[in-house]
């Protein structure tokens, strides 16, 4: 098809004022769209694996650069992989910048005394999930069943006991009997609060939380570009 210059000026003197014409490009000689998430992936894969302080220092800076992009377009990024992303120091500093910024609602680090506890929880879940997976008429109340979470729950009994302040890192309080025993089932048990829990508790919790890591990984690439 030949180009017909009067038709064109004809056609865009009939045209709004200000009209901007933006040519086509078709789709096959395009850039192909990179591969995020991939490439976050790859880039934490040889940061682990660096060997030069150079070499990491490099790293660092493409992984901080792609994080920051995807933190951007909200998605999801593992705390480890943040962590892998900063010094020792700033790292330090995110984690006491998140405390004192969500009022100690964003908890990021469970205490080790806690730790026996979640083992026992952990190992009663899976003993009724997989009962209920393979028992043939499976009773949700069957005393061998629950005796895993009784377990666990006197754990955190003894251990609140001689730490209470550990009870802000839980969900829910214990459960007491009229004899004041604490009752361990499915249902009740405190778990840890994660991210996903807090931000259920706090509005805006986790937009703050994104908000507060991307500052903090654009202020370790500025430092690294000021060191450069």
């Amino acid at each position: 098809m030949s180009f017909n210059r009067i038709a064109f000026v004809r056609w865009m003197s009939k045209q709004p004022s200000g009209t901007v014409l933006v040519p086509l490009i078709p789709f096959d000689i395009l850039p192909p769209r990179e591969n995020l998430p991939a490439k976050h992936k790859q880039l934490t894969h040889q940061m682990r694996h660096a060997k030069s302080n150079s070499e990491k220092l490099k790293i660092r800076a493409q992984l901080l650069r792609v994080t920051i992009t995807l933190l951007r377009q909200h998605e999801t990024i593992s705390q480890a992989h943040i962590e892998l992303a900063l010094t020792t120091d700033e790292w330090d500093t995110y984690q006491a910048t998140l405390a004192q910024k969500s009022g100690g609602c964003i908890k990021s680090d469970i205490p080790a005394k806690l730790t026996p506890y979640l083992k026992k929880l952990e190992k009663a879940d899976t003993a009724y999930t997989r009962s209920q997976e393979f028992k043939d008429g499976f009773d949700p109340h069957a005393p061998e069943l629950l005796l895993g979470y009784q377990l666990a729950i006197e754990c955190l009994h003894r251990t609140l006991l001689d730490n209470p302040e550990l009870a802000q890192f839980l969900d829910r309080p214990l459960c007491y009997a009229a004899s004041g025993r604490p009752i361990g089932n499915p249902n009740n048990m405190p778990r840890t609060y994660s991210t996903r829990s807090g931000s259920k508790r706090v509005t805006g919790l986790r937009e703050l939380k994104r908000r507060i890591t991307i500052r903090a990984l654009e202020d370790a690439l500025s430092a690294i570009a000021a060191v450069n």
